[in-house]
């Protein structure tokens, strides 16, 4: 989560634009012996166990892959609540998904975890934080992006990296009007 944390600070001048806001970063120290609820039903992602390095996804800093590995804290990224997934069989604007991970690219940032469960609907009603312009292009859009951490900063050209996230963008925007689901692995 600290690695997803950092991200969020990173891009911050896009919170509330293509990412939730975020309220902040919050860790608290338990006591010898004391166990956490969520730690004894935590099962292991598939892509973690593939792997033999436990530190490959914290790969960027030592700081970072230490604090992932503490058992004696709990850690809690507080973001702005989401709405829905993008709505399956209803036409989309090929351009707002591509558009978004764009933004993402102008500073340099490839998401690396491109899929249909990580874009959601932007909070609407009259109690909630209004979505803000991009600071790139000054569009207003419908929805997030979540789950930063895979993210990976690079020194790519935006152009580069907004073609590349395109091909795993093509697979959610062709699959949306039949319904169907594509996962990043298949």
């Amino acid at each position: 989560i600290a690695r997803e944390a950092w991200f969020y600070d990173e891009l911050e001048c896009l919170q509330g634009v293509i990412l939730p806001r975020c309220y902040g970063w919050f860790e608290a120290e338990l006591a010898e012996g004391q166990s956490f609820e969520a730690w004894a039903r935590a099962t292991q992602r598939s892509s973690e166990t593939e792997n033999s390095n436990p530190e490959w996804r914290f790969k960027d800093s030592k700081q970072l892959t230490e604090m992932s590995h503490s058992r004696n804290y709990v850690s809690v990224l507080l973001l702005e609540k989401l709405g829905d997934t993008l709505p399956m069989r209803v036409p989309l604007s090929d351009e707002l998904i591509y558009d978004m991970y764009g933004e993402n690219a102008e500073l340099g940032v490839d998401h690396r975890d491109i899929r249909y469960s990580n874009i959601l609907a932007a909070p609407q009603g009259p109690t909630v934080l209004p979505s803000l312009p991009s600071p790139f292009t000054g569009r207003i859009y419908t929805y997030r992006i979540i789950d930063l951490e895979q993210c990976e900063k690079t020194n790519g050209e935006p152009q580069m990296l907004t073609a590349w996230q395109a091909s795993w963008v093509d697979r959610i925007v062709e699959n949306i009007p039949v319904g169907a689901i594509i996962e990043p692995w298949e």
